[in-house]
């Protein structure tokens, strides 16, 4: 390759470069912009995203989505006191879905994997008195707020995880993906299934991740993800 070539093929790639840092230089600035205008003021939210109801919402610092995600507190009535708390290093991956109509609070430090449903209510009414007819549409049935909903500090969900109301989840858990948590789980397990079950538990002491006493045997699982970037 003689010189003048190799020179072009350089400046080809530094041309190359610098159009993809300033692509998500831009992307980055793009997202905090948008975080800004929802009430998110300090975080990213990508372009594409659902966010409403902020002035019921609480979103801490340095909250990360890395692709759409539709977050919602809903006013029940004539309620519109704060519903929606999330904390401090929050990171969502893409389809992430929040419903708030009566309490839900989420931890620092937590990661959601793609398609994670958080809700704490439904459409209609399904026990004691006043029911919901299957005559109606769901969509025209009231919201219902039902169970209050926590996930503690430092929680990883991994894709597609609903935590259903009146779930709570203590720090440090690792939910799989497809679980469905409904119930209460003490802090430092690994949750899995349909319906969710512990597996395994933190051990302090050893630092090891020890079977839990009713897990079927030959689980050795973790989450999958897709992760967050940094922000």
């Amino acid at each position: 390759m003689n010189s003048s070539r190799f020179i072009a093929l350089k400046h080809e790639r530094s041309v190359y470069r610098w159009l993809v840092f300033s692509s998500d230089l831009w992307s980055k600035v793009a997202d905090r912009a948008n975080a800004w205008v929802r009430g998110i003021h300090h975080g990213r939210l990508p372009r594409g995203s659902r966010v409403r109801g902020t002035t019921m919402m609480d979103i801490g610092g340095g909250f990360l989505a890395t692709g759409p995600v539709w977050i919602e507190a809903i006013a029940v009535g004539d309620d519109r006191s704060p519903k929606l708390f999330v904390g401090e290093r929050v990171h969502f991956s893409q389809g992430v879905h929040i419903g708030a109509a009566r309490n839900v609070r989420i931890g620092d430090g937590c990661l959601f994997g793609s398609r994670v449903l958080v809700t704490d209510h439904g459409h209609g009414s399904y026990r004691g008195n006043a029911q919901s007819s299957p005559e109606e549409d769901p969509i025209r049935r009231p919201v219902h707020a039902e169970g209050e909903v926590e996930i503690g500090d430092r929680c990883w969900l991994g894709d597609n995880v609903i935590v259903l109301p009146g779930t709570r989840l203590g720090a440090g858990c690792v939910v799989g993906a497809g679980a469905v948590l409904s119930g209460t789980f003490p802090a430092q397990s690994m949750v899995v299934g349909n319906p969710a079950r512990i597996v395994k538990t933190f051990d302090g002491e050893t630092g090891v991740w020890v079977r839990h006493p009713t897990a079927e045997s030959g689980s050795n699982f973790a989450p999958t993800d897709q992760g967050g970037e940094s922000a």
